[in-house]
């Protein structure tokens, strides 16, 4: 029995992947409210930077990782991702990806932290995007072609 939703069977595991990819953002947050076993972003302070040099690398300013503990002279971040200031091309920030390594940064040395938080709204509309471009799709391939009309005839 054919129906309309026949063909999204071969899209539908490509469908559920970009739908459960959700949209996370990442909000600045005290450093005082940031949980351990969230995925954090970090930008270090202007005298952190050379301080940090020789665990992180020259130049250092920002550090993505998850958060695995937090005290009062603290932060361990299990390190993800950096960005340097070393060999910056024109709106181009070199990124270093890591091995999860855990690192501790200094909580004075911390100048603006976030934190990734899903958002419902970005993941809803992200998904009825997806959602509507396969129903679009999927109604497309079931109209048969438009009939070939002949050419105008002038007297």
């Amino acid at each position: 029995m054919p129906t309309i939703f026949r063909p999204l069977r071969t899209l539908a595991p490509a469908l559920f992947g970009v739908m459960g990819a959700a949209c996370v953002t990442y909000p600045v947050t005290p450093v005082d409210e940031l949980t351990p076993g969230h995925t954090v972003v970090l930008t270090l302070s202007d005298s952190a930077i050379p301080a940090m040099a020789p665990r992180l690398g020259p130049g250092v300013f920002r550090v993505q990782g998850k958060l695995q503990q937090i005290d009062s002279l603290a932060l361990v971040v299990d390190v993800s991702h950096t960005a340097s200031t070393r060999n910056v091309d024109y709106r181009y920030v070199p990124n270093v990806q890591w091995n999860g390594d855990p690192v501790s940064i200094p909580r004075s040395g911390v100048a603006n932290a976030r934190q990734g938080h899903v958002s419902v709204l970005l993941t809803i509309l992200g998904a009825a995007m997806i959602g509507g471009s396969a129903a679009l799709m999927a109604s497309l391939s079931h109209h048969p072609a438009a009939p070939k009309l002949p050419p105008p005839s002038f007297p």
